[in-house]
């Protein structure tokens, strides 16, 4: 039976007029704003992606913070997201993509890129291998889940979840647990980058993070899986 993060679409409309005001909020000990994270975000997708033109969805894509960008760069973007007042918003904010509210309406088959921009950890645990064994029919061949999420072997990332009004009660994962979800779904092979090392005050330093990638002290985790051809 097919499920998706709906059972907290009410939780999500409640937040959704204010999800960027509680989203800058909790990031001020990095310096920056979200406009930050997702510009990160979509490079690191961009690299990963390597010019494959094939639709992107934005799984769980909240007000549009990736999908605009996503839209932005170009190429045929959708997003999908249980909330309606967060697609409205979204919608506004990206109006060259095409927004669904409802998973039944997502084309399957399609997409050469589903992306997860920290979504999971506001699934319940028991549900997260559903929503990626929903996600892999979306996918065409070759296709690949890329998964961002926060870093739950940094404190720092800890804190700052913890303080979020939007992150009450969320059980953040760690990157085995990611890994496992998509290679027990067909997604192989699976890879991983750490990502997002300093903050602000020691943007200098922030050349050395693609370097870095390996090492489990980033304050997010990309893990990538693909769909057999």
């Amino acid at each position: 039976m097919s499920t998706s993060i709906e059972p907290e679409d009410a939780e999500f409309d409640a937040h959704a007029g204010r999800y960027r005001e509680m989203h800058a909020a909790v990031l001020t000990a990095s310096g920056e704003d979200p406009e930050y994270f997702a510009l990160y975000k979509l490079k690191v997708l961009q690299e990963i992606v390597d010019g494959d033109a094939r639709p992107i969805l934005d799984y769980g894509c909240g007000i549009g913070n990736l999908t605009r960008l996503l839209a932005d760069a170009g190429g045929d973007v959708h997003g999908y997201d249980p909330s309606s007042k967060s697609v409205e918003t979204a919608r506004e904010r990206a109006p060259s993509a095409t927004f669904h509210d409802r998973l039944t309406d997502v084309p399957q088959n399609l997409f050469g890129t589903v992306v997860l921009a920290n979504v999971l950890h506001h699934v319940q645990p028991s549900e997260r291998d559903q929503i990626i064994r929903d996600i892999v029919p979306l996918l065409a061949p070759g296709g690949r889940v890329m998964v961002f999420e926060h870093n739950r072997w940094n404190p720092l990332t800890v804190r700052a979840v913890r303080r979020c009004e939007f992150d009450e009660g969320v059980t953040l994962l760690n990157e085995p647990e990611l890994r496992h979800l998509l290679q027990s779904n067909g997604l192989t092979p699976v890879r991983k980058r750490f990502i997002v090392f300093f903050p602000k005050a020691l943007r200098m330093f922030r050349r050395l993070e693609p370097r870095l990638a390996w090492l489990p002290l980033g304050a997010q985790v990309c893990v990538w899986g693909v769909k057999p051809t």
